[in-house]
């Protein structure tokens, strides 16, 4: 009889160390898979151009946002067997224009900071202050100049492209590119104690102003609270009582408290009241469902003929599915510019096999 759970105490062990030594590796996950690059030798050249945001941001951030747009416009066109320039090559025609300018890192006062760290007269904290300061100074800055991008006209694009010797010339603009918060009542987005406290103060006080929608839902969970704790029994209990011994039982009848409070129906109600505030007051914090919103506009120009021959337009935005879903900005960011690019390119293909387009280019 003892034999058996020694037995199986083994077969626990031996089953846990084939469970840890098999996770031991590592998993690749695959986002996107290689799609169609073959280029013919006589495939017609396309220049994208980058877009241009009409909304703030850091010029980093705008190199960084168009390269992904000009990954996805580029790949749509592979996959058609165009041949679209590299992106670097399209950055040396702003350098070239001094719209770009790109700042390597110093390397002389990285030498000298080295040093600095080398040596043991200085404190950890200065030495971990002089790494920031390193660190900082690796990253190649950018300096756009939007007035001299506002002054390129569309002769100067085409003659910039003619010069690269390419068929077709793309570029666009992006009007809007912004996150916020979703105006949304969905549980299953906001999540449910979110959605306790949003729905009814909306209801009682309508659309609230700036400022005042922490207040409306630190109310609304206060009143849900108080519900609750008015028929609750605890912390406060109700009072007991039982018959009291003094006195002879046939001439008095008095009965006395043993445990329970008189007032608990008010005591919990305030208890649960300030429960419920403080969740309404969490619920107020959280529960953003973020929405990000992208307005993208497309311009293709044939270039041996001199004139535009496509336009479109796209607004869009992408919030997640569930509170369980990605909620990260360069997710969502991502996510929408490969929508909208798939979007534009879509009905783009779908005009170029058209008769009617055919018949206004060379």
């Amino acid at each position: 009889m003892k034999e058996k759970p020694m037995q199986m105490g083994r077969f626990l062990i031996l089953a846990l160390l084939i469970v840890f030594l098999s996770s031991c590796g590592t998993m690749v996950m695959v986002e996107k898979a290689p799609q169609k690059g073959l280029v013919a030798p006589d495939a017609k050249r396309v220049l994208i151009f980058p877009f241009p945001s009409y909304e703030p941001m850091k010029p980093e951030s705008w190199l960084a946002l168009n390269v992904n747009l000009f990954e996805n416009l580029a790949e749509s066109f592979y996959a058609r067997g165009f041949d679209p320039l590299p992106f670097e090559s399209v950055l040396s025609i702003l350098q070239e224009e001094d719209i770009l300018v790109m700042r390597t890192p110093r390397t002389q006062v990285h030498s000298s900071l080295r040093l600095v760290l080398e040596e043991p007269d200085w404190s950890p904290l200065m030495k971990e202050e002089i790494a920031h300061i390193i660190n900082r100074q690796n990253k190649v800055s950018v300096r756009l100049d939007w007035h001299k991008w506002s002054a390129f006209s569309e002769e100067k694009l085409l003659e910039i492209a003619e010069e690269k010797g390419v068929d077709f010339l793309v570029c666009g603009r992006i009007s809007r590119y912004r996150l916020r918060p979703e105006e949304t009542f969905n549980p299953f987005q906001i999540g449910f104690l979110t959605f306790l406290t949003r729905v009814p103060a909306r209801f009682l006080y309508g659309a609230p102003q700036e400022g005042y929608d922490l207040w409306q839902q630190v109310g609304m969970g206060a009143l849900w609270g108080g519900l609750f704790g008015a028929d609750a029994q605890d912390p406060f209990e109700p009072p007991v009582y039982r018959p009291s011994a003094e006195g002879h039982p046939l001439f008095s009848s008095t009965m006395k408290k043993v445990r329970g409070d008189s007032h608990y129906e008010t005591g919990n109600t305030i208890v649960w009241g300030l429960v419920g505030a403080g969740l309404g007051y969490l619920a107020a914090h959280g529960g953003n469902a973020p929405e990000a919103a992208l307005a993208l506009s497309l311009t293709v120009y044939d270039v041996k003929a001199g004139h535009k021959v496509w336009v479109g337009r796209v607004k869009l935005k992408v919030v997640p599915e569930s509170v369980f879903a990605p909620h990260r900005q360069d997710k969502l960011f991502e996510r929408a510019l490969e929508e909208a690019v798939a979007q534009l390119m879509t009905r783009f293909w779908q005009d170029y096999e058209s008769p009617h387009l055919a018949s206004i280019m060379p």
